[in-house]
């Protein structure tokens, strides 16, 4: 008898790239939150990239 998705659980490569995504976003918070505590020029709507 085949489950249904939610009683086999989420996909171990779904559950990583959604926790990769948890950890950056985490991270760019943390920089927000440092960059307006300590940037002088540091503005709510600077826009920061990230390269890869």
């Amino acid at each position: 008898m085949r489950q249904a998705p939610s009683e086999r659980g989420i996909d171990p490569h779904l559950h990583r790239d959604i926790t990769e995504l948890i950890e950056g976003l985490e991270f760019e918070h943390q920089e927000q939150e440092r960059a307006t505590a300590e940037v002088s020029w540091y503005k709510e709507h600077t826009l920061f990239f990230s390269l890869v």
